[in-house]
């Protein structure tokens, strides 16, 4: 699979959050990014390069990305 890069940001004033994910070898069928937000809080909006998208994973906060050979991904939503 080879290096990822990864980056996420969060706005408070606004509640935007926002990662960016880049392969930088092959990339896999599927990639799981977890989005760790307070236990409060819930994440609304989200999309994956400008597409909707929805939550996965045990605690509901991962978002699952079918790659389709893609190697960049933009993940965005609000946090309420």
């Amino acid at each position: 699979m080879g290096r990822v890069n990864f980056r996420m940001t969060g706005d408070a004033s606004s509640g935007r959050l926002s990662a960016s994910v880049e392969l930088t070898g092959s990339a896999p069928k599927e990639l799981h990014v977890k989005l760790r937000i307070p236990s409060k809080n819930t994440l609304q909006n989200l999309t994956v390069n400008g597409q909707p998208a929805t939550l996965g994973g045990l605690n509901g906060d991962t978002v699952v990305i079918r790659s389709a050979g893609l190697k960049r991904f933009e993940v965005g939503g609000r946090i309420a």
